[in-house]
């Protein structure tokens, strides 16, 4: 597991379910994959009612864990992709808890590269959303622990062969829906009129 460090804003008094409550809002930075959520709360011994949300959205909350909140448990919960949290804990009539030191636990994701000696420099591209799964056959030969020579990225660099996708027709020349409507209504206003004549005609 890796540690994230995210930060965590002021308290703010807030109601859940009627009861009197604290909200945390917490960044973790950038969208990433996570699966616990550890902080400090001090020395006290208490255990509320919670629930935290991922909020990228904020019109559309998505609840990732809730239950009883307590000084030796984290939360944990399956693995989930987001940036911004809200955690919620109904505090009733105790004084709010002073949680602090937020931070994300991620499972490591590492990437393994078959090179033969002196193939030359690995290259590592990313950042295409409709790039395919990869499937190779390396996945099912390498050990739980595989014992590879781990190295360290080179700086980032962009792929001067890349070429974005071209944007529709109907982004790159947004005035043709106008022209196209204004034709329409030409040709139905002109439908119009020879009716209305017709129906003058003697």
């Amino acid at each position: 597991m890796v540690s994230i460090p995210a930060a965590g804003e002021y308290r703010d008094a807030d109601r859940m379910d009627g009861r009197p409550a604290s909200v945390w809002r917490i960044d973790l930075g950038a969208r990433i994959p996570f699966e616990r959520l550890v902080f400090s709360a001090g020395d006290a011994e208490f255990s509320r009612p919670f629930q935290l949300e991922i909020v990228d959205d904020p019109a559309a909350p998505v609840l990732i864990a809730s239950g009883e909140l307590t000084r030796r448990a984290n939360i944990a919960f399956t693995a989930r992709f987001g940036r911004r949290l809200k955690l919620t804990v109904t505090d009733d009539r105790n004084p709010p808890l002073p949680l602090a030191s937020f931070s994300a636990m991620s499972a490591a994701r590492q990437v393994i590269f078959e090179s033969a000696s002196g193939a030359g420099p690995v290259r590592l591209y990313y950042g295409n959303p409709r790039a395919l799964a990869p499937r190779y056959d390396l996945a099912v030969r390498i050990p739980g622990n595989s014992g590879a020579l781990r190295v360290v990225l080179g700086p980032q660099r962009s792929n001067p062969i890349y070429r974005p996708e071209p944007k529709p027709f109907s982004e790159r020349a947004p005035w043709l829906i106008y022209a196209v409507l204004a034709a329409a209504s030409l040709a139905l206003a002109a439908i119009l009129l020879n009716l209305a004549r017709a129906a003058k005609a003697p």
